[in-house]
């Protein structure tokens, strides 16, 4: 494509793709088709362009007696800012969401009465990468598919519709490290006191996920020379292999009374009455998880 501009007009094409590059950040689907996208990036290009606009638009004429023109494809800047804001508000206003195989599946009708659509539910899924590369998963379910993208050694939760999936993960050059399967999530509870978040390690099992009591490091004088005093191998609730669907539980009997720290959660400052914290850890899956492993891990995660 050939760009025409007269003095200043150049800034136009600048300036929304410095915009749309800005947008892009909290956009996975970045392609023209995408109407919210766009219309953002409209809107904010036509907000930069405007006071330009005007004071180009004002300018004097040339020395010799011409007329100093600051247009792009022949069309002033200001007119640029004016007709990107009128446009990303049609866009914005008339943008629809992109219709799934549910929404445009032929319906039933029964006495002339339509079935109300059952509303979806949602489960946290954590994506979790221990491993020292960024690593993508591709999620599939049915003939829908999306991609997370996970940072080394940190973690990225997702809402998922319930319903039985695959996953894929692969390094950034498109190799695949491994393959997961789950069946159809369960529903959660109504119970909001439930754990009740589901995780997967991309790494093809290298770090397990381990689920311990640590209601003992509670009091507010606890140090690291208390921790010896514990066998905190019978503080475990339950290790996880990393290498397939993980849904930490609570036991039961603190369901109702308890608080789940998260990977990088730092110990809670105040806990309610004979309330039970537990904590989810990744450990490399060669370790030998013994007391003085734990010891070292705790130190390490919540003492430094």
């Amino acid at each position: 494509m050939v760009f025409i501009w007269r003095g200043f007009g150049l800034i136009v094409p600048i300036v929304f793709f410095i915009c749309a590059w800005i947008v892009s950040f909290f956009y996975e689907d970045t392609r023209l088709g995408n109407a919210s996208f766009m219309g953002w990036s409209m809107f904010y290009t036509a907000i930069v362009l405007l006071l330009p606009g005007l004071g180009l638009w004002g300018s004097k004429d040339e020395d010799d007696g011409t007329k100093r023109h600051h247009d792009f494809m022949f069309i002033p800047v200001l007119f640029w800012s004016l007709g990107l804001g009128a446009l990303c508000t049609y866009v914005l206003l008339q943008r629809d969401p992109t219709p799934s195989e549910e929404d445009t599946a032929p319906v039933v009708q029964t006495d002339d009465e339509k079935e109300p659509e059952k509303e979806k539910v949602y489960r946290t899924v954590n994506f979790l990468n221990s491993s020292d590369d960024t690593l993508d998963c591709i999620m599939k379910a049915g003939k829908a598919s999306q991609t997370v993208t996970v940072n080394p050694h940190s973690w990225q939760p997702m809402e998922l519709v319930i319903d039985k999936y695959s996953f894929d993960v692969s390094d950034r050059k498109g190799n695949i490290l491994a393959t997961y399967s789950a069946e159809k999530f369960e529903e959660p509870s109504a119970s909001k006191m439930d754990y009740e978040s589901g995780w997967i390690q991309l790494d093809n099992g290298g770090h397990k996920l381990v689920l311990i009591d640590v209601t003992p490091m509670m009091p507010a004088d606890f140090t690291t020379t208390n921790l010896k005093d514990y066998d905190w191998t019978k503080q475990v609730v339950k290790v996880y292999d990393g290498k397939s669907f993980m849904e930490p539980q609570v036991p039961a009997d603190a369901k109702y009374n308890s608080r789940v720290l998260e990977p990088g959660d730092l110990l809670p400052a105040k806990v309610g009455t004979d309330e039970k914290v537990y904590a989810l850890i990744t450990v490399p899956a060669d370790e030998e998880l013994t007391n003085k492993y734990y010891i070292e891990r705790f130190k390490e995660l919540y003492f430094k």
